[in-house]
């Protein structure tokens, strides 16, 4: 919404019939050392509460005011108002070691019944909570008491009600009060700077807003002011939902046409297709698979007698190689004789030169013992010499000599079998090599037909796969169309939803105007518009501003309008807005000012105050704000009996 769409009437504010004080508000915070012994007593009241810690004039010795507690206090009220920290861990565990049985306690009235909180420091102690009694009662063994998650119950229960159901389901229902305490009760350290930062890191709150998306925190401001309904953040998860759908799809369509791209360039290289042949097309597909089908065709016929040859051929490649291996058998037999001829007839050979030189020396021989020639001893009756027969000695060289002849006759046969047998060889050669190639031409055939039948059936699969995969694309394609219509008649419903709630940001814009208005002098204006993209402020002051200044006048009077439609009974809120020191947060000094005013002017609006505002401040408030009823504690940085918890920790 544009703020200029807005009527520019001063802010004028009806209380909710029927009521008579705020839907929750803070009575009480007492701080003990020990039980029984108080460090701190604190009354607090309906309308506008203001705790000091005076600031140090410039030149004068004068503590500063910083230092006194303020945020303590702010936190220690969180604390029993349901939030599990009340301090970050180094000052925690201080004030745990300086009051080891210290406790805090409040009386939080909800709507108009009195319930006591009690919360040790140190984690050993149980928490008291009682129901429809003071801190008086508390310790009372006659009064019935409840745990701190019954009391959290009970604060969502009365507080904010159904709103709670409307809230991230991520948040524990359990502890979605305090993400509205969180809104409710800005943490000091956010300065400020944001409308939609609540809870900051370094205050170790442990809210359960701690780490939120914006998304999360624009959701429990909605409920809790009335601008959410159940149908949308049904519409709203649709819409999660229906958008990583169509990721899905678009990513899964982008691999079906990487893939029929692919499979799309194999088939045409393969079948040798041109470029220019497409595969988007039914004709260009049924082109396609023509080739494929005449491949199949032509791969199915089988070379002219390729299978009948293929078994004689092999038959006789193996008679072949038989006859070569017997002819290599004969030849290599005939080489081993001839061989063992040759050596045979060498040995044979060798006795004769022997023989003869023996015969020649035995035809006149002498006596070995004598020394005279064999024929004189002869015919002198020498024994040795009868002794030498040379018949004998002939005999056996013409047995050897004759030997010698058989011997190489028979080597002369086996040498001139040597060429008939290498010609036989040649040709057994001949035959089997023939033999082997015959088989092996018609084998290669057949295993060339093979793989063409192959191919040919895998170009088959291939298209069969590219068609499916087209189908498959198709349907994709389809499907992300349909899921696009479908997204975008969500997002239209969610527009719808956001118009529906022009009523609820109308008049969050016209509050938000209305407390700029009074919160800043001069041609100012304010609005409030909600649209997809989130919940925003603008402040028109010559022109549109955005500085860090007006970045915390928006925060505060944002806070301020929710505040004032809370008043009217159009929330969901407690009616409950804690501000700690939003003078240090750049708010200028005559806005500072005017917001005392401003909140003494909305006490009026009812019977009696219909909210409670706390502000700290170090900046002295307007001089009628320093008393009762508004001044409700004092604090000093020094010395430490004027702390918060009057020791230095």
């Amino acid at each position: 919404m544009q703020h200029d769409l807005f009527p520019r009437t001063s802010l004028s504010l009806s209380p909710e019939a029927g009521r008579s004080g705020p839907r929750l508000w803070v009575r009480k915070l007492v701080v003990w050392s020990e039980p029984g012994k108080e460090i701190r007593t604190i009354d607090l009241r309906p309308g506008l509460n203001v705790v000091w810690s005076p600031d140090a004039e410039i030149g004068s010795s004068d503590p500063i005011g910083h230092g006194g507690g303020k945020t303590t206090f702010c936190r220690m009220l969180r604390h029993c108002l349901g939030e599990d920290s009340f301090s970050p861990a180094e000052q925690r565990h201080r004030i745990i070691e300086t009051f080891p049985d210290g406790m805090v306690g409040a009386e939080v009235m909800i709507e108009g019944i009195c319930w006591a909180v009690v919360r040790f420091f140190g984690r050993r102690q149980p928490i008291v909570v009682v129901g429809a009694a003071s801190l008086d009662d508390a310790f009372s063994p006659d009064v019935e008491k409840v745990d701190l998650s019954d009391f959290r119950k009970k604060l969502a229960d009365h507080v904010i009600g159904d709103a709670g159901t409307l809230m991230p389901s991520s948040i524990d229902p359990a502890r979605r009060w305090e993400a509205v305490l969180a809104w409710m009760t800005r943490d000091q350290e956010c300065r400020l700077r944001h409308h939609f930062e609540w809870r900051d890191p370094d205050s170790d709150s442990r809210s359960p807003v701690g780490g939120r998306s914006k998304d999360d925190l624009l959701a429990i401001l909605r409920a809790a002011i009335g601008a959410l309904t159940t149908a949308e953040i049904e519409a709203r998860a649709r819409d999660e939902e229906q958008s990583s759908e169509l990721i899905r799809l678009r990513a899964e369509l982008g691999r079906f046409d990487w893939q029929l791209a692919r499979v799309g360039a194999g088939l045409k290289q393969a079948n040798k297709l041109g470029a220019s042949v497409g595969l988007q097309t039914q004709m260009e597909m049924e082109v396609i698979k023509k080739v494929i089908e005449d491949r199949t065709r032509s791969a199915l016929d089988l070379p002219e007698n390729a299978l009948t040859e293929l078994e004689p051929a092999r038959a006789e490649r193996e008679r072949a190689a038989s006859g070569l291996r017997e002819v290599e058998r004969r030849q290599t037999e005939n080489d081993l004789k001839i061989e063992y001829a040759k050596r045979e007839l060498s040995l044979v050979e060798a006795q004769l030169p022997k023989a003869s030189a023996e015969l020649d020396r035995n035809r006149n021989p002498v006596c070995p013992i004598c020394k005279v020639a064999l024929d004189a001893a002869l015919t002198e009756g020498c024994q040795l010499a009868k002794e030498c027969d040379l018949d004998e000695l002939q005999l056996r060289i013409a047995a050897t000599e004759a030997q010698v002849h058989e011997l190489g006759d028979r080597l002369a046969q086996l040498q001139a079998a040597v060429a008939p047998l290498k010609s036989e060889l040649a040709i057994a050669r001949q035959t089997a090599e023939r033999a082997d190639r015959t088989v092996s031409r018609l084998e290669s055939a057949l295993v060339a037909h093979s793989r063409a039948l192959r191919e040919a059936n895998r170009q088959a699969d291939e298209i069969e796969r590219h068609g499916a995969m087209s189908r498959e694309r198709d349907e994709t394609a389809s499907a992300i169309a349909d899921l696009e219509s479908e997204l975008a008649r969500t997002k239209q419903s969610i527009s719808d939803f956001l118009a529906s709630q022009a009523a609820v940001i109308r008049d969050l814009s016209v509050k938000f105007d209305g407390v700029v208005r009074e919160l800043v002098p001069g041609n100012v204006s304010g609005s409030a518009s909600l649209d997809r993209r989130g919940l925003s402020l603008k402040i028109e002051y010559g022109g549109n501003r955005s500085t860090a200044a007006i970045e915390s006048w928006k925060v505060v009077a944002f806070d301020l309008a929710a505040l004032a439609m809370t008043i009217e009974g159009n929330t969901r809120l407690p009616g409950l807005l804690l501000h700690d020191s939003p003078r240090e947060a750049d708010l200028g000094m005559s806005l500072y000012e005017r917001l005392f005013k401003f909140i003494r002017k909305l006490e009026g609006v009812g019977p009696a105050p219909l909210f409670q505002y706390i502000v700290t401040t170090t900046t002295e408030p307007p001089k009628e704000f320093l008393e009762e009823p508004w001044l409700r504690l004092e604090l000093k940085g020094a010395p430490a009996h004027d702390r918060f918890l009057r020791v230095d920790l």
